[in-house]
């Protein structure tokens, strides 16, 4: 599963309503790379095409009796464009759940109850990142044109 930190250089974080704000999300297609596989799901539910950035967090969710697999998802920082970004603002698209940029202050205001608690743990982890890091950059990029990421946080449930 990939998740999708979906940010914008004003700072605003972008989030779906299903069950609770989340981030938008979904599976990975077979060998699909992870940040295809962001890119893919983020312009599949929101009409957005962002660039990943890096992996900010992973969380793994052990395989259950009934089940037998488990799986880990990968929480991707990504940035979306301004055009697409004003356009979002000014008409979401028609989906079966609400579209909505939220700055960081309002997501620490929101009620736990409405934001999806494994999202809400990685945007604390990320504002905490952020507040005590300034404007140091949360990753960087190596001569290969890979990310390496600053902050990542792990879980296992």
């Amino acid at each position: 599963m990939v998740q999708e930190v979906a940010n914008h250089r004003d700072g605003n974080i972008f989030y779906s309503t299903h069950h609770g704000w989340k981030f938008p999300s979904g599976k990975a297609h077979v060998r699909e790379p992870i940040f295809q596989a962001a890119n893919r799901k983020v312009f599949e539910e929101t009409g957005i095409n962002a660039e990943p950035k890096a992996v900010i967090a992973v969380r793994h969710k052990v395989a259950t009796f009934t089940s037998g697999n488990g799986t880990l998802f990968f929480f991707c920082l990504m940035y979306a464009n301004d055009e697409q970004v004003k356009e979002i603002r000014e008409k979401p698209p028609k989906e079966f759940f609400d579209l909505w940029w939220f700055s960081r202050d309002e997501l620490r205001t929101l009620n736990p109850s409405q934001f999806f608690l494994h999202h809400r743990e990685v945007f604390e982890v990320y504002d905490r990142w952020l507040e005590s890091n300034g404007d140091s950059d949360l990753y960087y990029t190596m001569n290969n044109k890979s990310h390496i990421s600053h902050m990542c946080l792990f879980s296992s449930v």
